[in-house]
């Protein structure tokens, strides 16, 4: 893949995996450098990608992966901030609700349903079986309704 495709395929999904960055990361700043440096290391290793038609997965994979690394090294200092907003939905209490959720669940739950990914994509791109994947969304959705029923009663 040339610089020209490599850039052209970058800018079709530029706010998709900036929505995938802050719903890890949920700071402006941290998700500019996280898309930074997995475009960077996409690029470097862009030809050991055997597939060019998982370039989109590989590369949500390598972003997921530098919001982790982000999440390590400032684990020492500056807590994740919770109070900070999901991706934004039509719903405002489902943005809260995914909002709350653990990063274990909110990942799948916006790459499959607010980033359109298949369950078969958000396994590959998680590194989890599909089965996982499933059992995850599972769960929650699980705790979405909790948290939205909570809310509902809180407002009552």
């Amino acid at each position: 893949m040339d610089e020209r495709e490599f850039s052209r395929r970058i800018r079709l999904m530029r706010d998709r995996i900036w929505r995938v960055s802050f719903s890890i990361l949920r700071s402006t700043a941290d998700c500019e450098d996280a898309m930074q440096e997995a475009l960077l290391r996409a690029w470097r290793n862009v030809d050991s990608l055997r597939d060019k038609s998982l370039f989109e997965t590989w590369l949500t994979r390598i972003l997921i992966n530098e919001c982790k690394r982000l999440i390590r090294k400032r684990s020492d200092s500056a807590p994740i901030p919770e109070s900070l907003p999901a991706p934004e939905t039509e719903n405002p209490e489902l943005s809260r609700a995914i909002a709350s959720l653990k990063m274990d669940l909110r990942v799948p739950i916006i790459l499959h349903y607010i980033e359109g990914y298949s369950v078969k994509e958000t396994a590959l791109i998680m590194r989890v079986t599909q089965s996982s994947v499933k059992a995850r969304l599972v769960r929650a959705r699980k705790k979405l309704m909790e948290e939205i029923k909570k809310e509902a009663a809180q407002d009552e």
